[in-house]
């Protein structure tokens, strides 16, 4: 993944609002998922996010796995957005 992709897939996980009662994401996820290039076991840690209880705890558990995913890539996503890291290639 790179630093664009990253940051789409950042981005568009904090744009998600309270994801419904299901097995797997929706659509919406699953074209970000797929347009940032993620492989099997990233999609896997996102999708056992989604197994939580309610609405909101899968929103909570989808941001704290896309987290991990992304710093796992070798970005910071507390930095990735901002002006100064673009300007660094952070």
């Amino acid at each position: 993944m790179n630093r664009e992709q990253a940051l789409r897939l950042w981005l568009s996980t904090l744009a998600t609002r309270e994801i419904p009662t299901g097995d797997g994401p929706g659509r919406d996820l699953l074209s970000v998922w797929e347009g940032v290039g993620l492989v099997a076991g990233e999609r896997a840690a996102l999708t056992q996010a989604l197994r939580a209880p309610d609405g909101l705890a899968r929103r909570e558990a989808l941001v704290r796995a896309t987290r991990r995913v992304i710093h796992a890539s070798g970005f910071d996503v507390d930095v990735l957005s901002t002006p100064a890291a673009r300007m660094r290639g952070i």
